[in-house]
């Protein structure tokens, strides 16, 4: 299901500045783990270190939210934030996109393009060899 938020409604609850922040790291691709459960999202998002994010819903609606970075542990709502909110506003039609694709692949195919994508890029075998080792939220 698609979430459709207005910008305006996001930039209430954001300062001018941190907004601009987040949604340079949202368009940045910076939302690097991501994963929607009933009531609950769970993020991590690379800024100076991986940050992760973890947002109650409730009636599909934010309801409370935190994140580990230190502007957000002083009480203060940060670009990270903002940056997996706006993710999660684009996440069900973008997931059902690499649904179709992925159902196009046969498993060999797939494991050929991973091979290549985790071959030159030191961070993405990181982050696959965390999510084999069940470390992060996927």
């Amino acid at each position: 299901m698609k979430r459709k938020m207005e910008n305006e409604f996001w930039t209430l609850l954001f300062q001018p500045q941190i907004f601009k922040r987040g949604y340079a790291y949202y368009r940045e691709n910076r939302v690097i783990a991501f994963n929607e459960q009933e009531n609950e999202i769970q993020s991590i998002v690379d800024g100076s270190h991986p940050y992760l994010i973890k947002i109650h819903l409730k009636n599909n609606f934010p309801e409370a939210c935190y994140c580990s970075c230190p502007y957000a542990e002083s009480g203060k709502p940060c670009k990270h934030l903002v940056a997996v909110l706006l993710y999660w506003e684009h996440f069900a039609e973008n997931n059902k996109i690499a649904d179709e694709i992925l159902s196009q692949a046969s498993d060999n195919q797939t494991r050929f393009f991973l091979h290549k994508l985790l071959f030159n890029n030191p961070m993405l075998q990181e982050i696959f060899q965390d999510f084999l080792d069940d470390k992060l939220l996927m």
